[in-house]
């Protein structure tokens, strides 16, 4: 939930750490960029 509040508070995709974006590609399937309009 601290990703998503994150980028909706207009942080930015480049500034995801490693462990977050392991952790939603892994929940997705998808890769993360993905994941994100």
């Amino acid at each position: 939930m601290t990703e998503i509040t994150r980028l909706r508070n207009g942080g930015d995709k480049v500034d995801v750490t490693p462990e977050t974006r392991h952790v939603v590609e892994r929940l997705t399937g998808l890769p993360y960029e993905s994941c994100w309009r």
